[in-house]
């Protein structure tokens, strides 16, 4: 459930990974993570987190029984250890910082954008995919990301469903690219029983960088209506090979988008459906260009390097209980 690599930055600026005692079977999630922390800071030590995000505490629902409560306990105890939080978005940030409020703690935190080079910079290619070499370019819609229930496939397919038996053969081909998830056997059952399934919805769940690569950069939109984020890569590697987004306007999504997204609520069905009727009548075979400011996973480690550094030589209050 939980696992952090533990660094120590010693007095010449080298990192190193310190020896761990063996996990108790016995061991709460975090114990002994929070044990190894405990005792790198009686040495003088300065622990750095890096927090993601606080979904599955904020909503249980998304994830399996039990998890919320547990992770909930789990980052408590290791928030109480940490001398700073770099975050992946301003709205993790806040999330974090609310939480520790509501845990009686005080914490240091930053933020640190993640880089979207690594699918951006990749040399698409179909690699002879069966079903990848049947689209056309700028001709089909991207939904890319883990299919679980938080990602909000749902709302998606029941509109291609309904758009289909409107528009028939006008519709551009939904391609859903991703692994597997949680809580989503029922919508993956209606899905592929859906008369459209394998003409106008494909899934995808075993895609290399270079294929997804290849989605982002032929696709003629892309959709991303998922219900809560800590960051959504799949938005700025969409963007930044110049194509049309449509995505949620809450948590983190309008920071990836950086106004260059066309963001729309997440629970709102009816506006998914006119933002996606536009979509269609205005980028379906066109090329578009937009400048989007991309971030580097080089650029991201040296932020968060630098981070450290700075809260390293500074005096800043690490969390209490």
């Amino acid at each position: 459930i939980f696992w952090l690599p533990v660094l120590e930055l010693n007095a010449s600026g080298e990192l190193r990974v310190p020896q761990a005692a063996p996990r108790r079977r016995d061991a709460p999630p975090g114990d002994d993570l929070a044990l190894t922390l405990k005792k790198l800071r009686a040495r003088g030590v300065k622990v750095v987190i890096f927090a993601y995000d606080l979904i599955a505490v904020l909503h249980p629902e998304y994830y399996e029984p039990r998890l919320g409560g547990i992770l909930s306990d789990c980052f408590h105890r290791m928030i109480r250890l940490a001398d700073f939080i770099p975050c992946i978005s301003r709205c993790t940030e806040r999330d974090f910082q609310a939480f520790a409020r509501r845990k009686g703690c005080s914490i240091s935190t930053g933020v640190v954008e993640l880089g979207c080079d690594g699918v951006a910079t990749a040399a698409p290619e179909h690699g002879s995919h069966p079903v990848l070499t049947r689209l056309e370019e700028f001709n089909f819609v991207a939904m890319v990301g883990t299919f679980e229930i938080r990602k909000n496939h749902r709302l998606i397919i029941k509109l291609w469903e309904k758009l289909s038996a409107e528009l028939g053969e006008k519709l551009p081909p939904l391609v859903i690219a991703g692994m597997r998830g949680w809580r989503v056997d029922g919508v993956i059952d209606e899905m592929r029983k859906l008369p459209i399934y394998g003409s106008k919805i494909f899934w995808l769940e075993s895609l290399s960088d270079r294929q997804v690569a290849w989605l982002f950069k032929h696709c003629a939109f892309s959709v991303y209506p998922s219900l809560y984020e800590g960051w959504g890569l799949p938005v700025a590697e969409c963007l930044s090979f110049s194509r049309p987004v449509l995505c949620s306007n809450t948590s983190s999504l309008p920071e990836v988008a950086k106004g260059l997204a066309t963001l729309i609520d997440p629970r709102d069905p009816a506006a998914w459906e006119r933002a996606v009727r536009s979509a269609i009548a205005e980028y379906v075979g066109r090329p578009v260009s937009i400048n989007y400011p991309r971030q580097t996973w080089e650029h991201a480690g040296r932020d968060i390097f630098d981070q450290i550094l700075r809260m390293r030589s500074s005096n800043s209050p690490s969390a209490r209980a």
